[in-house]
């Protein structure tokens, strides 16, 4: 196709009023887009921060409540310890008077 001179200059003209139309709405799309994309990736690190301050929060109670466990064992153990020593020792004191005395006992 071809276009005479003055013809492609009118058409240039007529067109130049829309494509500076688009242009702007082209570029109005594209900084709202930057916009959206900006506020999306802040949210979602405040998002990820946030759930990571709540992991660590329940690591730390986890971990607390392994302690109190463990010391509530260690505590246990010791007392089971001290008790059977002391009925150790008493039966021993028993079987030494059985030994010692058998007629009384019986």
């Amino acid at each position: 196709m071809a276009f005479w001179q003055s013809g492609l200059i009118s058409l240039v003209h007529k067109d130049c009023k829309v494509a500076l139309i688009l242009l702007i709405v082209m570029i109005v799309i594209m900084v709202v887009f930057i916009f959206s994309y900006i506020f999306l990736m802040f949210s979602a690190g405040r998002r990820e921060m946030h759930l990571c301050a709540t992991l660590i929060k329940q690591m730390e109670a986890t971990q607390q409540a392994e302690r109190k466990s463990m010391t509530k064992s260690l505590a246990f153990a010791t007392a089971s310890h001290d008790v059977h020593a002391a009925l150790a020792g008493i039966t021993g004191l028993i079987e030494y008077l059985t030994m010692k005395f058998p007629r009384v006992l019986n």
